[in-house]
């Protein structure tokens, strides 16, 4: 039962970082159109790599604490 809800939440962080980088796609397509000032798209972009990051270092370390 544990093994299935952990292996269900690193898939749920996997999914959330693929949504995040299907984000970063799109703003960068919204900053081609010129619709959004260039300080505020340099800043959503970094606070969504961070964001990627912060994910993937707790599916790093749900995985190595449950052995999964």
């Amino acid at each position: 039962m544990r093994s299935r809800i952990i292996k269900e939440f690193v898939h749920k962080l996997n999914i959330a970082m693929k949504e995040l980088s299907e984000t970063r796609i799109w703003l960068k397509l919204i900053g081609e159109t010129g619709s959004i000032e260039n300080a505020k798209l340099v800043d959503l972009i970094t606070e969504s790599k961070e964001l990627s990051r912060i994910l993937s270092a707790s599916v790093t370390t749900t995985k190595k604490r449950s052995g999964v």
